[in-house]
């Protein structure tokens, strides 16, 4: 029986935040379109149902508002999804949300980007610098990219199905966790510079996995796979300092916390 893993994300430390606005609209072609400013936005994105009808309800917490205001609701999309936070620490929380494709960009801020019941044909995400979390539960994607850039970055998969699968994770002190996901076809990971750490619990690939440390001189670690996870095809660990096959999931934490790896900024709502 597969058994979910629970991230202990703390709470941000403390500090005064200035809070933005965040617009969001459904364009001429049918997408809904979100973007944030420069200030630091926290919002939620879910589909609720209203009468006989569903709609898309846009939350701002935390002093953030939307057009202008705390809560919108706008009609469904009929394609794609396009949000673009901008500068600033974010975070964006979308549940239950569906569409053709999923596009997530952010700036240089700290940002957590988070999808739960989602149901997309693409997923593209993309982050530049600061430490950065992005996560993926129990949603069903098609094409599925993830990219991050500087910063200490992590990406959480959980019991996400999705048929091919591509992280590439810049520079920093990196983590990939994926637990008790359907990967339907070739998965890869690809780790920058910084001592990085991988691991897969209770994973399912119906093909080829293939990791790469990302530069043989630099000092990484993969735990990989643990627990149950079944690789039907090619497994290839390329570039890493050293394999361990971790029985549970706490000896990964431990790892992760050997090396500092934690993530603190993130905020618990």
């Amino acid at each position: 029986m597969q058994q979910d893993l629970e991230l202990g994300f703390e709470k941000l430390e403390h500090r005064l935040m200035l809070a933005g606005d965040v617009s969001a609209r459904i364009s001429n072609a049918g997408d809904l379109v979100i973007t944030g400013d420069a200030a630091t936005n926290t919002v939620i994105v879910s589909k609720v149902t209203v009468g006989a009808s569903s709609v898309i309800r846009l939350t701002g917490v935390l002093g953030t508002t939307v057009n202008g205001g705390t809560t919108i609701d706008l009609a469904e999309p009929t394609r794609d999804l396009r949000i673009n936070m901008k500068g600033g620490d974010n975070r964006i929380d979308l549940v239950g949300m569906e569409g053709r494709r999923l596009s997530m960009r952010s700036g240089s801020g700290h940002d957590f980007l988070s999808l739960d019941l989602g149901n997309f044909s693409e997923m593209r995400v993309s982050s530049r610098g600061g430490d950065d979390l992005v996560a993926v539960r129990r949603s069903e994607i098609g094409k599925n990219q993830v990219n991050t850039g500087g910063g200490d970055d992590l990406v959480f998969y959980s019991r996400m199905s999705a048929d091919s699968s591509k992280v590439s994770l810049g520079s920093g002190a990196d983590s990939l966790m994926s637990n008790a996901n359907e990967f339907r076809d070739n998965f890869s990971l690809r780790a920058g510079g910084g001592e990085d750490a991988a691991a897969s619990y209770q994973d399912d690939f119906a093909a080829d996995a293939r990791i790469d440390g990302g530069g043989s001189s630099d000092s990484l670690l993969a735990a990989w796979p643990g627990g149950e996870s079944t690789i039907n095809g090619e497994f290839s660990p390329l570039r890493f300092e050293s394999v361990v096959m971790p029985p549970t999931s706490q000896v990964f934490f431990d790892l992760l916390a050997q090396r500092g790896l934690t993530h603190r900024r993130y905020i618990e709502l």
